[in-house]
């Protein structure tokens, strides 16, 4: 009987080694027979172009093992965690539905974390943006304490006037 493929997870902060330790443990795995496929789970390596500061493996360092979720944003497109996590798991399933070992490999806690374990996001309704991002028609930071709940602005806020910002 063939065992269920695994999940690996390496995490950690950048430049402590995880790309170095999730290429050692997809070797070991072939070295005894198992294929093995890495999937990101850094925010960052997410954008095309952002190689250098995200410390994203080039591919003739990856060895040869597929690398899933490098390189599919546009600096111009915004990443988010709810976005992140279907797309991590059906890689992961994917991987998996060809009897391969997934290793989930990143800094982003988040990211991780809504991979391993069951968060569930709400949906986000296209064009609308909560009262705190919404600018103020006018009345400066009062109007600004009020669309985001406070009956009174702050004591700071109640000291710049209406209109900074508005």
């Amino acid at each position: 009987m063939t065992a269920e493929p695994t999940l690996w997870v390496i995490v950690g902060a950048t430049g402590t080694g995880k790309s170095e330790t999730s290429l050692a443990l997809a070797q070991a795995l072939a070295r005894r027979g198992q294929r093995a496929e890495i999937i990101n789970a850094d925010a960052m390596q997410l954008y095309r172009g952002m190689d250098i500061g995200t410390a994203k493996l080039p591919h003739r360092e990856r060895l040869g093992f597929p690398h899933h979720l490098l390189d599919v944003l546009d600096v111009t497109e915004e990443a988010a965690v709810a976005m992140y996590q279907p797309a991590a798991r059906a890689a992961i399933a994917d991987v998996h539905a060809r009897g391969a070992e997934a290793i989930l490999v990143g800094g982003s806690g988040l990211y991780v974390s809504s991979v391993i374990y069951d968060f569930q996001f709400p949906r986000a309704i296209p064009g609308a943006a909560p009262p705190w991002r919404q600018k103020p028609r006018s009345g400066g930071s009062a109007s600004c304490s009020r669309a985001c709940g406070a009956s009174t602005p702050p004591r700071r806020g109640g000291s710049i006037p209406p209109t900074n910002g508005g």
